[in-house]
């Protein structure tokens, strides 16, 4: 029976890592990747462009040869060609779960409580400015953090990290399967090939401790 409770919690991890397809770092309550169909129905993925590159090609920021080992090299946009300029139209919302439980191969078990917000996004061509907001149990939309992208024409990937510590309660944070839905709002205007390839483009997204 020992053996069988041993072995039972690896089992577990192996399956949750078989569903992601990569192996998240170590800490992570939740991964969420971008243009994975599975992984956006898991996370109720509402309002995002296009699968990427493979609707409308173009290079991405070389995503097609990222060496990050959790990029599937897909991704979508928040703010997609064709759609209205409105907050709405200009914004993608998604859900991250507090798991009620750790395995020992995801995080800690003493810590069980999501503290940051991970996202991998492209700081490209256009003014890929864009906003993260919480939404709060009343139903309301709380701002958490502004980013403002480098003006250069260059393009690069990049890594956020959110600190949601001082950001969201405790309680709505701390395991038990409770669910916290982020919305991305893009405040840069449309660039000229907007009409193409839509504006601000993300990667993945980590819910950690």
């Amino acid at each position: 029976m020992r053996k069988i409770f041993l072995v039972l919690p690896i089992v577990l991890a192996l399956c949750v890592f078989l569903v992601w397809g990569v192996t998240p770092p170590y800490g992570t309550l939740d991964f969420f990747q971008v243009g994975d169909a599975l992984s956006e129905t898991q996370h109720q993925a509402l309002g995002w462009g296009f699968l990427e590159p493979d609707t409308h090609g173009g290079n991405w920021g070389g995503l097609a040869t990222t060496l990050d080992p959790l990029s599937d090299k897909k991704t979508r946009v928040i703010w997609a060609n064709g759609s209205a300029d409105s907050f709405e139209e200009r914004s993608a919302t998604f859900v991250m779960t507090v798991p009620k439980k750790c395995e020992p191969l995801i995080c800690n078990r003493q810590r069980l409580r999501a503290e940051k917000l991970t996202l991998r996004y492209l700081d490209g061509q256009a003014n890929d400015d864009f906003i993260v907001l919480w939404k709060n149990p009343k139903g309301n939309w709380e701002l958490i953090d502004v980013v403002v992208t480098d003006p250069s024409t260059s393009e690069q990937w990049v890594t956020r990290e959110i600190n949601l510590v001082d950001k969201i309660p405790a309680q709505y944070r701390i395991g038990g399967n409770k669910q916290l839905m982020f919305k991305l709002v893009a405040t840069g205007n449309a660039w000229s090939l907007f009409g193409t390839y839509g504006q601000v483009a993300f990667d993945y997204i980590m819910l950690g401790q």
